[in-house]
């Protein structure tokens, strides 16, 4: 679902992040999606007060997901008990196209009609598309159900370390970034999950670095317990205290915003300008050295994106902790070249 790149041991060799479907309670949930445990999850969920929608309509949103499950044999089941008749068309005409894609019925698209002819062309274009018959028996073997840190090598080569860094799960993880949330110099990883078919409401999960040799949860913690689905956030200091805030979305609902209040460590912040043609120059990267005779260092590289829909600002955050200042940045250029600065810069 998401990919990112970053450093969490500080060895100045970029590791991977790739964030997967990995649900704690195992694949009996995302195969019994539309079961009675699920429904009484969400209806749990619900009841608890935890979601930015109100009972109601917290309930009629889950109550949604069921209706739409395209395996149930009767098409207007269950969307004759909504009270709006537009909502009722409306839920049966999307189950149609449903049903008729899983179960290759071409002939269901020509029972919708006017005003639904947008709805009828959709279900007719599904079966004039040309599907590819593709051979696997070449496929490079696929890592699925639970979530991967890739560490960079000296030789150019990755080394699986999910297992000792203690991050395979985060539920069915969308957007996953790395950032150095505390400014303890090490890199930690948001995850934002969720999906509204399964009715499982998890909270959001925060990997906090422990100084680069793995990962504990502490989403509790830090304040980033947030049980709403959501796909995507943000990065950004909104208040510009030396520290990273995060906007993230809801699925259903308006934006979140995470304060960040209570970091006690120093950062600093730098942005590159490249007034010769890139000018946010994305692809650099920036290395700083701090510490007693510059022994200790730390790596970031500017990017469009990564994770899953998700841009952050262009610029570097680093983390210090108590140093107060870096002596030495080195910027390797997006075009190979590099440049190093030699000065004492205050954080």
């Amino acid at each position: 679902m998401s990919i990112d790149v970053g450093d969490f041991n500080n060895d100045l060799i970029p590791d991977i992040f790739l964030a997967n479907i990995g649900m704690s309670r195992g694949l009996d949930v995302i195969s019994n999606i539309f079961g009675d445990a699920m429904q009484n999850s969400g209806m749990e969920f619900c009841a608890s007060g935890k979601s930015l929608l109100d009972q109601k309509a917290c309930h009629q949103f889950n109550q949604l997901t069921t209706l739409l499950n395209p395996e149930k044999q009767d098409i207007t089941e269950h969307c004759a008990k909504l009270e709006d008749p537009q909502w009722i068309k409306e839920c049966m005409v999307t189950r149609m196209i449903l049903v008729a894609s899983i179960r290759k019925m071409p002939s269901l698209c020509e029972k919708i009609l006017a005003p639904f002819s947008f709805n009828r062309n959709y279900c007719q274009k599904y079966f004039q598309a040309e599907h590819l018959t593709l051979s696997r028996e070449n496929e490079i073997p696929m890592q699925t159900q639970f979530n991967l840190l890739l560490s960079g090598q000296a030789d150019h080569t990755f080394r699986d370390v999910s297992e000792q860094t203690k991050i395979s799960t985060a539920e069915w993880s969308w957007n996953a970034r790395f950032a150095d949330l505390d400014n303890d110099e090490w890199q930690d990883i948001f995850v934002v999950n969720g999906v509204p078919i399964t009715q499982e409401f998890a909270s959001n999960i925060f990997f906090h670095n422990q100084n680069g040799k793995y990962f504990v949860p502490a989403q509790t913690e830090f304040g980033l317990d947030d049980y709403d689905h959501s796909s995507s956030y943000t990065y950004i200091d909104i208040d510009r205290d030396g520290d990273l805030d995060i906007i993230s979305n809801t699925l259903y609902g308006p934006f979140k915003i995470f304060t960040n209040n209570n970091t006690q460590g120093n950062s600093v912040t730098i942005k590159l300008v490249d007034e010769q043609g890139n000018r946010f120059c994305l692809g650099c990267i920036l290395i700083i050295r701090y510490g007693s005779d510059g022994k200790l260092h730390q790596r970031r590289e500017i990017k469009t994106g990564g994770g899953f829909h998700s841009y952050d600002a262009p610029v570097a955050h680093f983390g210090l902790g108590t140093h107060k200042s870096i002596h030495q940045i080195e910027i390797i250029w997006s075009t190979g070249e590099t440049s190093k600065l030699e000065h004492t810069f205050s954080a």
